[in-house]
């Protein structure tokens, strides 16, 4: 395995060991990098479906992201955040990091999650054009206390109207 895609797989198993933590952690059940073809939008459902596990909804979260992904100009968490409520994610649901840090820069990477009975569904972007692994990322995560992102909270974290236009 190239350094890079070893780097990139210790990347993902450190967000599910940190979404995760639990005795029992579930593999990623899917990680798909930002140049893989999307789904064909004839093909990918474009509602999420909640009353369902959270691995039935992956190949609609990830046609989601892609579509965020290939729109004009950069993606921020606030994209990735109103394609999941266009899909039907409520926001009670929806749970985000910020995208710049505490020292007001940019974030290495976005984190954003939809919350179901029985688990969630995380996304990661890295979204700066000068970071060679930019890429998306997804995982099926279990519920930890209830929440999907286990991060302290942020001032914006799950306050919609600090991340809807």
């Amino acid at each position: 395995m190239p350094q890079r895609g070893r780097a990139v797989a210790a990347s993902m198993i450190a967000v599910t060991l940190l979404v995760g933590c639990t005795s029992t952690v579930a593999p990623p059940s899917a990680s798909t990098p930002v140049s893989a073809p999307p789904p064909s939008p004839s093909a990918t459902p474009r509602a999420l479906d909640l009353s369902t596990p959270p691995t039935r909804n992956l190949e609609t979260f990830d046609a989601l992201a892609h579509g965020v992904i290939e729109r004009d100009g950069p993606p921020t968490t606030s994209d990735f955040v109103d394609a999941l409520r266009t899909a039907g994610a409520p926001d009670e649901r929806l749970e985000f990091g910020d995208d710049l840090t505490t020292e007001g820069k940019p974030a290495d990477a976005y984190f954003w999650a939809v919350r179901f009975d029985d688990g969630c569904l995380v996304g990661q972007f890295r979204p700066l054009e000068t970071d060679p692994d930019r890429q998306y990322l997804s995982a099926e995560a279990p519920l930890v206390g209830g929440r999907c992102l286990v991060a302290p909270p942020s001032e914006t974290r799950n306050r919609p109207d600090k991340v809807a236009p």
